[in-house]
């Protein structure tokens, strides 16, 4: 094998797997991405109960004292 085929060969291989490194870094951020929206939106039905269960308190007490 020639030296200049050799160096072509290692160049299309460190291109292959730089394609590869930067498409599981996009996996990565979209894995990161969902996980965190699914958090909020966990978090955000956690609090809507928490109101509702709070208005819910509130309103029950408004009745006792009438």
């Amino acid at each position: 094998m020639k030296l200049g085929t050799k160096v072509e060969s290692r160049v299309q291989q460190a291109e292959a797997n730089q394609m590869l490194i930067l498409k599981a870094l996009r996996q990565r951020r979209a894995s990161l991405r969902e996980r965190s929206s699914q958090t909020l939106m966990r978090r955000m039905a956690r609090e809507s109960k928490y109101k509702k269960c709070v208005r819910a308190a509130i309103h029950q007490n408004e009745l006792l004292l009438k």
